[in-house]
């Protein structure tokens, strides 16, 4: 498979990465509307990635997320 080159970035600096995906995400979630942050997110961090897909991953991402913030409470 082709990875783009962000992605092998992200790939060989993963502690990097995640801020970046969270800044990706807050920055998408301050300028567009809730319909349209999963399209927004999605083209700027997987364009080539279908939705299908990639709503799967933030899907198993916010469940993974969700489970950590409950752990902290």
């Amino acid at each position: 498979p082709h990875n783009p080159l962000e992605l092998s970035a992200a790939m060989s600096q993963a502690s990097q990465a995640q801020g970046y995906l969270a800044l990706l995400r807050r920055f998408v979630g301050l300028l567009e509307p809730e319909s349209q942050r999963r399209v927004s997110l999605r083209s700027l961090v997987a364009p080539g990635l279908g939705v299908a897909s990639f709503d799967a991953a933030m899907d198993a991402a916010e469940a993974a997320e969700a489970g950590c913030a409950s752990g902290r409470s």
